[in-house]
């Protein structure tokens, strides 16, 4: 099988003759005996199927002698080229005997001067890494010297006494080289690579000073300051060291001259804050006196009031000192807690003030509404709310009365020391004003409220444990942002939304629980009414003050009062904009479902009408009154969900209210143009909650008009009567139409009537549709009257020429006939067209027309009015 796996195919040997049917050994492939696949055993279980086990191993003993044979043969053949090749070869080794200890000894020469080199090359290695560690260490040592009068220069100006302080030239020359040390301090870091580390005031923030004043940050670790710095400086800064490879070498010259530039910034940093607050703390102390002495200055007295120029240069040249040490955050600490603190304190007693005057209140058994037990139920339990939940507007107010009005302190400090100038002077003063990096407004006033909320009240103000409370309190801290928003800058109201405080503020309340609450007790309302019997409300002039409409059913009512507290400061939240919406359209679906049923429900058609009394009408229990009002409800609440230009009434009164609601974030994309409008979305929303109540109206007015249509119907029942009232009696010719024409008029002209509750359009539509369907079955009733009159005629002219005539020989009986069933049908449908109704189409009115057409040249022939009749 191994020698077979060079060949093709095989040949069967003479007297091997393959067996009929049976594969031979020439039918295998020379696929088989592919050496990359090749496997005896799989061949021969393969083969082995299909041809027996004897002749397969007779066929490849023969393969495999006939393929040795093959090989001797060719070898004999070949036979003086392989002597000839292996005596060449035998001459070869002969020849190369001599240079092999040659070559072996130039191989160990040659090894021997590569492990010289080798030693050579790390020693100059060695000597390279020295002679670099020499260069950074002198690099280091200079990076030091110069760095070091750097600092002492610093140090120097610092301790400088600049002569009277009260001189302005002097008092803005202090500050300004206060600045400058600042600027030398911070180059020192760079220099010697030391990072701007943050220190904990930085890291608290103005809220650690609002709650514990301001106090001196302690200097961070040695380590933390000096360990980066000497690295970067031995690897890049200082060195160059090529490759970078001594980046853990140390300096400790610079680690020393760190630690002492730390040190020495730390003090310089409290010297700075103390003389802020000194400077800020004299500014308020002036406008507070400028509030409290305002008309009583004497003459000659200068008044009160903000700083001077040198004075506001002086805090401008502190604040960029602070700002250029990586300290903004004290900047933002100080003025806040010159300015914030005591108003934030002032604002929470108000509040505090406020919540007393509740508590009291519901202490004695009276709700907030002044009603025993209050909205919330008992005394007790009122006291419990006031406890609980705290309303934060008197809080807001306060603090937007104090800190976010114009000509506020901290907003005058705010603009004049923005990046983009003040408003006074030219752009070299503003420049000189200006500090970069500094956002008083966000980081002094908004941040430090929103903490104070978080911090006070934060077990009873972000839970919706009293849902109405919870919406008043975010609905007040959202206005006192947007209030806040409006004094920053463009950079700054990014800056404040993206910023960890804002974030977390948002984060706590807990507003899709509130959402959840708010849901469960809007679902309930409609469900309870639900529960209930549909019925009218108890008074339509108090669902009309609550609501704004007057409305028959009171889950028409109550749907309304719903969506219109939904929608109401009490509960709207924006972020909960599209909850909200989704909600509304669910109790939209409820109360079509709702509503959807009284037209299941079964009655009789033709209830309810007395065509007995004296003035004929539909009782106000019949089925027409009662679904009228009811589609007028849906009705009206369409007209509200639909939409409408007009800017107020009822039509439209919930469209404009869903959407004006729109957050402001979507209604500026939809000003932008980009995709589909919001507000286009929400009217479509809208538009698919009225498509869904249209199916109910059209409904209940199909179960109208049948009940019209059994009450008028039965009276055309009198047209058979009409030839009783002519044949053999020589009557007169008719000149008015029959009694029953008003009988089938009244219960359509007192539908009009009882469903005046209903739109003008809409009620003159249903009794047109109501007129309509009993011509219908007056045209019915008058075919058949004109088929059997003809028949009946016909027969007695059989009877051999009877006189089908009366007393007036001219007209005959027949005629009569034609006559009185015109002159009602005319009554019918001038009746009909006074509703509003008219022939066309294949309407009944249209059929009626076709019907009495063909008696019409009688009418036309022997009609008088009655006047000329009577004569």
């Amino acid at each position: 099988l191994s020698s077979s796996k060079q060949h093709a195919a095989v040949s069967v040997p003479a007297g091997a003759a393959p067996t009929p049917c049976r594969p031979s050994m020439d039918e295998i492939p020379a696929s088989e005996f592919d050496t990359s696949s090749f496997d005896a055993k799989k061949v021969v279980q393969h083969y082995r199927k299909l041809v027996p086990l004897p002749q397969l191993q007779r066929s490849l003993r023969a393969h495999h002698a006939a393929t040795r044979q093959e090989l001797v043969e060719l070898i004999n053949e070949k036979y003086a080229d392989f002597v000839s090749l292996s005596s060449r070869m035998q001459g070869v080794e002969r020849a190369l005997k001599p240079l092999r200890a040659p070559l072996e000894e130039s191989a160990e020469l040659t090894h021997g001067l590569q492990t010289k080199l080798g030693a050579i090359l790390d020693q100059a290695g060695e000597t390279q890494k020295e002679l670099a560690r020499v260069r950074a260490r002198k690099d280091a040592l200079a990076a030091y010297i110069d760095n070091a009068k750097i600092l002492d220069r610093a140090k120097d100006a610092l301790a400088h006494r600049w002569g009277n302080p009260q001189e302005s030239d002097d008092f803005l020359r202090e500050h300004v080289a206060q600045e400058n040390v600042a600027r030398d301090l911070r180059r020192i870091r760079l220099n010697l690579g030391g990072r701007l580390g943050s220190v904990p005031v930085a890291a608290e923030g103005p809220a650690a000073v609002l709650g514990a004043g301001v106090s001196r940050p302690p200097p961070p670790p040695a380590s933390a300051f000096g360990s980066t710095a000497t690295a970067t400086t031995a690897g890049t800064t200082v060195g160059g060291a090529e490759g970078g490879s001594l980046a853990e070498e140390e300096s400790p010259e610079c680690q020393a001259l760190l630690r002492e530039a730390s040190e020495f910034e730390e003090a310089f940093a409290e010297k700075l804050r103390e003389r802020l607050h000194s400077l800020v703390s004299a500014a308020k102390r002036g406008w507070d006196a400028a509030v409290a002495g305002a008309g009583d200055a004497s003459p000659g007295v200068p008044a009160p009031g903000p700083p001077t120029r040198a004075e506001l240069l002086a805090v401008a040249h502190l604040s960029r000192a602070l700002v250029t040490v990586g300290r903004s955050s004290v900047v933002d600490a100080t003025f806040a807690d010159v300015f914030v603190k005591g108003a934030l304190e002032a604002a929470t007693a108000t509040c505090g003030s406020a919540a007393e005057d509740a508590r009291r209140q519901a202490s004695g058994g009276r709700g907030l509404d002044g009603s025993p037990g209050g909205t919330f139920g008992s005394g007790a339990m009122a006291a419990e709310r006031s406890v609980l939940a705290v309303d934060l507007g008197p809080f807001f107010t306060a603090v937007q009365q104090t800190l976010l009005v114009e000509g506020a302190p901290i907003l005058w400090f705010a603009r004049r020391l923005q990046s983009s100038g003040g408003t006074d002077g030219g752009d070299m003063e503003n420049a000189m004003l200006a500090v970069p990096s500094l956002h008083l407004v966000p980081n002094a006033v908004a941040a430090p409220v929103l903490r104070h909320v978080q911090k006070v009240w934060e077990k009873s103000v972000f839970m919706p444990a009293f849902p109405d409370i919870f919406a008043a309190n975010y609905l007040h801290s959202s206005k006192f942002i947007q209030v806040v928003e409006e004094f920053m800058t463009r950079a700054e109201r990014q800056s404040f939304a993206q910023s960890p405080t804002a974030t977390e503020f948002r984060r706590r309340w807990k507003t899709q629980v509130y959402f959840s609450l708010r849901q469960k007790e809007a679902v309930k309302v409609l469900q309870a009414v639900a529960a209930k019997p549909l019925q009218p409300v108890g008074s339509v002039e108090q669902c009309a003050k609550a609501v704004g409409g007057d409305f028959w059913l009171e889950a028409s009512a109550e749907l309304v009062r719903v969506l219109h507290t939904i929608w109401s400061d009490r509960w709207y939240l924006e972020v909960l904009y599209p909850k909200m919406v989704q909600l509304s359209l669910e109790l939209v679906a409820k109360y079509g479902k709702l509503v959807g049923s009284v037209a299941d429900a079964p009655d009789t058609p033709g209830a309810g009408w007395d065509a007995s009394s004296a003035s004929a009408s539909w009782a106000t229990t019949s089925l027409p009154v009662r679904l009228s009002r009811v589609a007028a409800d849906i009705l009206q609440i369409i007209s509200a969900l639909t939409e409408s230009s007009a800017p107020e009434g009822p039509v439209g009164s919930l469209s404009r209210l869903v959407v004006g609601r729109l957050p402001s974030e979507a209604a500026a994309g939809a000003r932008s143009g980009l995709g589909r409008r919001p507000d286009e979305l929400v009217r479509a929303l809208l538009d698919e909650a009225v498509a869904e109540l249209r199916p109910v109206v059209q409904r209940l007015e199909a179960c109208i008009l049948r009940s019209a249509a059994a009450a008028a119907t039965p009276q055309f029942a009198a047209i058979r009567g009409i030839p009783a009232l002519y044949r053999m009696l020589s009557k007169p010719v008719p000149t008015q139409a029959s009694p029953y024409v008003e009988s089938a008029m009244r219960p359509i002209l007192a539908l009009r009537q009882a469903t005046a509750a209903a739109p003008a359009d809409t009620v003159a539509r249903w009794a047109c549709q109501a007129a309509d369907t009993a011509a219908l079955e007056f045209s019915v009733q008058a075919s058949q009257l004109l088929e059997s009159t003809k028949l009946q005629e016909a027969s007695l002219k059989r009877l051999g020429g009877r006189s089908t005539g009366g007393g007036d020989t001219q007209v005959s009986d027949l005629d009569k006939i034609h006559i009185q069933l015109c002159l009602d049908a005319e009554a019918f449908s001038n009746s009909a067209a006074a509703l509003g109704a008219r022939p066309e189409g294949g309407n009944g009115l249209a059929k009626l027309a076709e019907v009495v057409v063909l008696v019409r040249p009688a009418y036309e022939a022997h009609h008088f009015p009655p006047a000329q009749a009577a004569s």
